[in-house]
């Protein structure tokens, strides 16, 4: 089994496992070429570089000035270095490329020891800016021994690195250090100025090489102590400005230059080089003084002294901003491992992990969204595979590929270096093992141009030309079987491996594979101990080639166990920061969901996933679901609303106990209009399933697999689709969900097999452009044979009692005897009493009206009697590149469109205060600032020439709550800030699009019927129109709490009764038959059966006992129930409704662990009662007859 699961990150350049490669592949070069010579570090002075301002300048404020104008700029008015991080991360990176090349020339900085390989690190600091950190490897640099006197390290360090303060004072502050918070970092505080670097630095006479003072010296103790107070000392001569020479420091001390340089090493923990510098040096950096005048910035050059330093450098520096992530996804690896999980939900918890946990700043995302390196390496690396053939994983050719094959051909794997081109290297390298063939020779299929010209690698430093294909021997020679050709390489690839400890049974087959030729690896394996020792020194001079040091395979990997086993402080802070971001709810992005009144019929495209956002219904707290499910089972009167709420609520408490996916869709709430699915806090049937938008359409295109692997994603938790306003889904609509779903799964079950719950009332509005829901698909030619076979699959549940009208008993029945037709003379006039002018009704209610067109005049009548009104223009730009005439005839046609014609974004918006707007579009739905949310206009923002944003007041606190955060008003904190949205609106069949940017709202005084549907409103007025339908007449009235409330424009015409073979009347009978049975059966609904029920309750007084009890039994109506310790007086009330309290016994005085209450459903006799208390011990027994059934009751105090 291969655990992929880690590695599938490795692509992103941010996650642990691209790192987690790097560092496996810097490890492979040190492991090849040995310890690099020098450590450099290189950070950022953004507002020292002239040459950056003069650019930010010119980009940021349109002026072109000169470096010396650049120079007198004050220090706040850099601030161009915040305004435009990409301009600035995009010079630094150009900037450090430049430098690297300058860098590798010959009689460069180096000069006769040129650089010949480098490892560069980009890393980000707290204040979010780049800098570098790098490994250097020159030419014939000495190297460290601790047995030696390394008088030629010294004398090479001195050469390239020095401490001195006789450069220009500019340049010496750039490396002069200055204590931080960092500084104690991790530290308890302490008196005196130390510092978790050990700076100040000790002054020398001359560059030395110091290790650790031994723990064997009994004056080791006085000797930390004298170092503290001589490093205090140079710490104040430096603040101080002192000139003080070495000799009088020491004198000062009464120490001499022997035993100062013990002093020093009494604090070492490793071997350290001090360079040459006076005390007045103290505080200043490492730095070459070329480099550094090059460079205008901080700088640090270290001399590598062992290799457990440079792994250490490198474990600290490649994964100090990942190291907190690095915890969390090794936690989440180990629990996957522990489990069950497949292979997708592995992948599935990695993801979520690493998406929750990730660190950016601004100029870090720069990095990323332009693909600017992070890591740069001189060479190339490559892995060889050395495991055992039936453990390496084989790649299996292209669909294409396959298909040419033979019928019974086995050549179903791509080719590969292994398996096919090595065993088939030509004859003349016969004597090549695989290490060298791999690490030297380049395969290609075909015959290449020498010289020509490689493409630009943007992902790295100009890497040095002899790591390509060396022209000079670039002799292809054919591989054996004709399958391509190879050819030398300049240099060497660094090539890692499994690398199998000495002591594992596969080492000895692993060295034999690597650093031996062969032909036949099943024939090299059969014989590998052989061959191993009869060739164990070509062997070992094959692997030496390899394998710089054998020790240093060790020194890495200990290097390593440290790092992990010992988290230092910054780690665990690290960790606990990410912590406790993995548990924040993210954001979902502003989303592009169209809601089917809201756009112009044209092409669909059933590919933009990226408009794809499903609200995640929230769970709310235990308390208020407590409250939500008291009231149900109280037998309180409960809307349809409140028992979604209570669904959703239920399903998702039992589905989050089974997964670790909190923050997935488990429950998915859909209606047919925005409107709809803004009252259940839910989305479009459209934007749920990439419907079409046209809603006469017939034809449902498939999704691509971009589109279906996103819809699969976020459903792929989902065990509920709840469907409010059922009545405006047609058959065609619920057959796209279905096929929809089925699509998203892969499976032919119906719905995917999916449980859908629909709400709704047929005698509302029916579906546009549709059949009802119950009917036959008007698509299918057989339907009328067969019906509707998914609306088979359903069963009725009635909600029998009408809540939006709860307070007016007498106005509910008359509109559930309207929706039937069958009104009295007394219900008739209760209506036509509403009648009313146009005068009479209150600004406040909103209007209803049947056709767009009316909705439209009316909202326009109401904002032209504001004098002070505002207009919004919209701003459109034509894509693409069409000529003058017809981008001039497009943005026309724009600007003459309906605002349902152009996404919900009007060309001309007028907006007046205290008018009611409505969102057009899904600006935020988990903020449920959505299409169909209504609010009245408070504030506009504008200048001279635009409107830069607008305040609503909304009546529901939840919408536009993260908003109102995010901005808040100067004058009123509970006003919305609505910003403009950028839409693509394409209503002509034309290869050209027109993008619009608007505020999406539109007046909301009045509303079309349709709209209305799901809404609830205290005073609505509805205009009468000649022609309205029965279902739009019972729509409109029934959307007002109370009769007082409602207001008639024109004759009421009471509906008729419809036929007997009504289809809608035909179909609530058929669903009369089919009524719900649940599969829970409550023990009241067997008549014959008595049950009873015992219980210690523990004080039945407790408020969250006496809820409970209650609770329970009115739940499962129990015939007896006994509670035992009841902890009650003689004057507690504790009688349940519906139950006789047959019997009790309570404490005397005071309460203690005492007490019986015994219920019955039926009168009953009590037959016996016994009591006895001895010895602090007690026991009762009780006998009851009720319905010729005795039930008798014990209970003993433990």
């Amino acid at each position: 089994m291969h655990d992929s699961g880690f590695r599938a990150f490795a692509a992103d350049r941010g996650a642990p496992a691209f790192w987690e490669l790097k560092k496996k592949e810097l490890f492979a070069m040190l492991r090849q070429i040995g310890p690099p010579t020098f450590f450099l570090t290189m950070s950022p002075a953004e507002t020292r570089w002239l040459e950056l301002i003069v650019i930010l300048k010119r980009v940021v404020d349109g002026e072109i000035i000169t470096e010396e104008n650049a120079n007198s700029i004050s220090y706040p008015e850099r601030r161009l270095v915040k305004t435009d991080p990409v301009t600035v991360a995009r010079y630094f990176e150009y900037r450090m490329r430049r430098l690297f090349n300058l860098l590798k020339h010959k009689n460069s900085i180096f000069r006769e020891n040129e650089l010949v390989d480098f490892y560069v690190r980009t890393e980000f600091q707290q204040r979010g800016s780049p800098h570098l950190h790098c490994l250097l490897w020159l030419k014939n640099a000495p190297i460290f021994k601790e047995d030696s006197q390394n008088e030629d390290v010294k004398e090479f360090i001195d050469k390239y690195v020095s401490c001195s303060s006789l450069l220009p004072t500019s340049y010496v502050q750039l490396q002069t250090h200055k204590h931080t918070f960092t500084c104690r970092k991790g530290q308890k505080k302490n008196r005196g100025e130390k510092c978790r670097f050990d700076i100040p630095f000790f002054p020398v006479s001359e560059t030395t090489i110091l290790s650790p003072l031994s723990d064997d010296v009994p004056e080791k103790k006085s000797l930390k102590k004298k170092r503290n107070e001589i490093q205090q000392k140079l710490f104040w001569i430096q603040k101080r400005q002192e000139i003080v020479t070495l000799d009088q420091l020491l004198q000062e001390f009464n120490v001499t230059y022997h035993e100062y340089v013990n002093v020093i090493r009494s604090g070492l923990k490793r071997v350290t080089v001090f360079l040459k510098r006076s005390p007045h040096e103290c505080m200043v950096n490492f730095y070459n003084p070329e480099l550094l005048m090059l460079h205008e910035a901080n700088m640090d050059l270290q001399f590598i002294t062992d290799m457990y330093a440079c792994a250490t450098y490198i474990l600290n520096y490649l994964n100090k901003s990942n190291s907190g992530m690095f915890k969390l996804l090794r936690e989440a690896a180990s629990e996957i491992r522990q489990g069950n999980r497949s292979i997708k939900d592995q992948l599935r918890m990695l993801g979520n992990t690493f998406l929750n946990a990730s660190e950016f700043s601004a100029q870090e995302a720069v990095y990323y969204i332009l693909a600017l390196p992070l890591s740069n390496c001189s060479r190339q690396c490559t892995f060889i595979n050395s495991n055992a053939p039936l453990k390496r994983v084989a790649v299996i050719k292209s669909k294409k590929e396959l298909e040419k094959l033979p019928p019974m051909s086995t050549d179903i794997y791509v080719k590969n270096i292994i398996d096919d081109y090595y065993p088939m290297r030509p004859t003349d390298l016969e004597n090549l093992c695989l290490a060298d063939f791999v690490a030297w020779y380049e395969f290609s299929k075909i015959l290449k141009r020498p010289g020509a010209r490689k493409e630009d690698r943007n992902d790295s430093f100009d890497v040095n030309s002899d790591d390509e294909i060396d022209e000079v021997q670039s002799i292809y020679l054919e591989l054996i079987d004709k399958s391509g050709y190879v050819r030398k390489r300049g240099r060497a690839k660094i090539i890692r491996f499994v690398n199998y400890d000495e002591h594992h049974e596969e080492y000895v087959r692993e060295n034999v594979m690597l650093f031996l030729p062969w032909r036949d690896e099943v024939r090299m394996m059969e014989s590998a101990d052989y061959i191993f020792k009869e060739n164990l020194d070509l062997l070992k001079e094959n692997r030496a080639k390899y394998v710089h040091n054998e020790d240093i395979l060790n020194v890495l990997n200990d290097a390593e166990k440290m790092q992990i086993s010992g988290a230092t402080d910054d780690e665990n802070q690290t960790a606990e920061n990410l912590r406790v971001f993995a548990e924040l709810d993210s954001q979902i992005a502003a989303a592009c969901d169209k809601d089917i009144d809201m756009l112009v019929p044209t092409e669909d495209d059933p590919n933009r996933a990226d408009d794809i956002v499903l609200p995640i219904p929230r769970m709310i707290s235990n308390d208020e679901y407590s409250a939500i499910i008291s009231t149900m089972n109280l037998k309180q009167r409960v809307g349809k609303s409140r028992l979604i709420n209570a669904l959703t609520q239920t399903i998702l408490r039992h589905l989050n106990l089974s997964t670790a996916q909190l923050h997935s869709i488990k429950v998915l709430l859909c209606a047919p209009t925005g409107k709809a699915a803004y009252g259940i806090k839910g989305t479009t049937l459209h934007s749920a399933f990439v419907l079409p938008v046209n809603q006469c359409s017939t034809d449902l295109k498939p999704l691509s697999n971009a589109t279906r692997n996103t819809l699969w994603s976020k459903m792929r938790d989902t065990r509920l689709i709840i469907i409010d306003e059922i009545s405006m889904v047609g058959s065609r609509m619920i057959q796209q969900v279905d096929l929809r779903l089925k699509q998203i799964f892969q499976t032919s079950q119906p719905f995917a097999g999916m449980s859908l719950i629909v709400f709704g009332d047929f005698n509302q509005l029916p579906p546009v452009g549709d059949r009802y829901i119950f009917q036959p698909n008007s698509n299918n030619v057989y339907a009328d044979f067969c019906g509707n076979p998914l609306w088979e699959l359903f069963h009725s549940y009635y909600l029998t009692e009408i809540m939006r009208q709860k307070d007016d008993q007498k106005f509910a029945m008359a509109l559930n005897n309207l929706a039937k037709g069958v009104l009295n003379e007394t219900e008739i006039n209760l209506f036509k009493d509403r009648e009313v002018d146009a005068s009479a009704i209150p600004r406040k209610a909103i209007r209803l009206f049947r056709s767009n067109a009316k909705v439209d005049a009316f909202n326009d009548k109401i904002i032209q009697l504001d004098n002070k009104k505002i207009t919004a223009e919209a701003i459109d730009k034509v894509t693409g590149q069409p000529n003058d005439n017809v981008k001039n005839r497009l943005l026309k046609a724009a600007r003459d469109a309906t605002a349902r014609e152009c996404q919900g974004l009007p060309y001309n918006l007028n907006l007046s205060l205290n008018v009611k707007y409505m969102i057009t579009v899904n600006v935020n739905v988990e903020d449920s600032l959505v299409n169909g949310a209504v609010g009245i206009l408070k504030y506009v923002d504008k200048t001279e020439s635009s409107v830069r944003r607008i305040w609503m007041l909304f009546p529901e606190e939840a919408v536009g709550k993260e908003k109102r955060r995010e901005v808040r008003h100067k004058d009123n904190t509970s006003w919305t800030a609505i910003e403009q949205v950028v839409r693509t609106i394409k209503p002509f069949k034309s290869p050209y699009s027109v993008v619009r940017k608007q505020f999406p709202a539109v007046a909301a005084e009045a509303i079309t019927i349709y709209k209305s549907q799901g809404g609830t409103y205290e005073d609505v007025a509805v205009e009468l129109s000649p022609g309205l339908k029965r279902t739009e007449l019972y729509v409109a009235l029934s959307r007002c709490t109370k009769l007082s409330g409602l207001y008639l424009t024109g004759k009421f015409v009471p509906p008729t009764a419809p036929s007997p073979t009504d289809k809608i009347e035909t179909e609530m009978r058929n669903l009369s038959e089919k009524v719900l049975v649940f599969s829970c059966v409550f023990p009241s609904m067997f008549a014959n059966v008595s049950n009873i029920v015992y219980q210690n309750v523990q004080s039945l007084l407790k408020s969250a006992h006496w809820d409970d009890l209650r609770n329970f039994m009115h739940l499962y109506q129990p015939s007896f129930f006994i509670a035992t310790e009841t902890w009650t007086l003689q004057e507690d009330d504790i009688d349940v409704e519906g139950y006789r309290t047959v019997l009790r016994m309570d404490c005397e005085k005071r309460r203690h662990a005492f007490g019986l209450a015994f219920y019955t459903k039926e009168s009953a006799v009590v037959l016996y009662t016994y009591f006895n208390e001895k010895d602090g011990q007690s026991c009762c027994l009780t006998a009851v007859l009720c319905n010729e059934i005795a039930v008798c009751s014990g209970y003993k105090p433990p």
